[in-house]
């Protein structure tokens, strides 16, 4: 057979599996989703990105109008059936709840106009609040966004997050409108001081197709069949060696919710104070830069804490709290991270005998900053609407686990 005709029909077989397989690949992809498979495709192109499963969940994840962004929908129960997340140049915390949510966040009120009937405004930074709230801009993108009893608004430092509790029958056309509201929320942050100190990092995705895939690989396979007797007198030369590949403890739907992941690594055993070292060690725990714990009284342990190392020896705490980024901090010194156990929680000694919390809420998260100062580490709590925070008294004297 003629070599052109061989190579044209090696490129036509393998391009249609290729195709027949991608085709495969995104069936299984939506597998339960499919009342909502052409939003999900239509919203996985408009974002740039790229769908994929996360366990049960359904995840687009992309940049929209060059804020990177992701979009999670979810069947599974005490968990919203849609959360967006869009990264913005926030530094202050502010909320929209329901008046009727069982819980209320905690801070300084802020009236929204409009919207104070229904919902409650929550923040840590009531001037920024308020500059936010002023701007007509943001009012009309609130209204959009908060229309119902079922849907949350949290802005935290860094992200934008809207929940919504029922995935909505007109999935496409109400993300798309949270998305544009959202965006002209970011436009209006972008002015505020400090702002561009956070920059934001595209999400950046393989666009490439299965079918060129398959044909590109099919020509290789032919340009290799016709060169065969070159390869065997090269196979005599010395190998070049592949870049080495930096290895990492972050999973990688982790991985995509931390800006700037590139800048950052996992922490080594030399990155850990030696006192903390020994500290925890006395426990028999040891020192980790990824760690598993419970936010919730679940006792699932299926939340996560990562304590990275850049190159200016700073270090960087992030929490991923039910699939979002719940807690990114950056310290220009800190000893290490671990675990309280919430059965000991109970049993930790604050000032004053003011605990953070009414009913202990999960594990905590102890950040130790100094193991030369007994005050020198916080202990942080997450639920549903942020993050508590607290000073114990001593904190050498609390129960950690591995």
């Amino acid at each position: 057979m003629n070599p052109f005709v061989l190579a044209t029909l090696i490129v036509a077989v393998v391009a249609l599996i290729g195709m027949i397989t991608a085709t495969v690949r995104n069936a299984r992809k939506l597998k339960g989703y499919e009342e909502v498979a052409a939003d999900a495709n239509a919203l996985t192109k408009k974002l740039g990105g790229e769908l994929f499963r996360d366990g049960d969940d359904l995840v687009m994840s992309g940049n929209y109008q060059n804020l990177p962004t992701i979009i999670r929908l979810s069947h599974a129960e005490n968990t919203p059936g849609v959360s967006i997340e869009v990264k913005v140049p926030a530094r202050f915390s502010f909320s929209l709840t329901p008046r009727q949510a069982p819980v209320i966040p905690e801070g300084v009120g802020v009236n929204v106009p409009n919207l104070s009937t229904n919902f409650v405004g929550r923040t840590n930074s009531a001037l920024e609040a308020n500059q936010l709230v002023g701007s007509p801009s943001v009012r009309k993108a609130f209204a959009a966004i908060c229309i119902s009893q079922k849907t949350f608004l949290e802005i935290a430092p860094g992200r934008l997050l809207i929940s919504e509790l029922l995935i909505p029958q007109n999935l496409l056309d109400r993300i798309a409108m949270e998305l544009q509201a959202a965006s002209s929320i970011s436009t209006v942050l972008e002015k505020f001081p400090g702002a561009d100190e956070r920059k934001l990092v595209l999400v950046k995705h393989d666009r490439t197709s299965w079918a060129f895939r398959a044909a590109l690989a099919a020509g290789i396979i032919v340009t290799i069949a016709g060169l065969a007797q070159n390869a065997v007198n090269a196979s005599n030369k010395p190998t070049p060696v592949a870049a080495k590949e930096i290895a990492s403890s972050i999973a990688r739907n982790d991985a995509i919710l931390i800006t700037k992941i590139q800048d950052w690594r996992p922490a080594d055993e030399t990155d850990f104070d030696p006192a903390f070292k020994s500290w925890v060690q006395s426990y028999g725990v040891k020192p980790t830069n990824a760690l598993d714990f419970s936010a919730d009284t679940s006792r699932n342990r299926d939340d996560r804490v990562y304590f990275l190392v850049n190159d200016k020896g700073q270090k960087r705490v992030v929490a991923i709290v039910d699939h979002r980024v719940a807690l990114d901090s950056i310290f220009d010194n800190a000893a290490g991270v671990t675990i309280v156990p919430m059965d000991s929680i109970s049993k930790v000694e604050w000032p004053m005998s003011r605990a953070p919390f009414k009913e202990v809420p999960g594990d905590g998260l102890l950040i130790v900053r100094d193991m030369n100062d007994k005050d020198g580490a916080t202990l942080l709590f997450f639920g549903d609407h942020g993050h508590l925070s607290g000073q114990p008294q001593n904190y050498q004297h609390l129960d950690i686990q591995q």
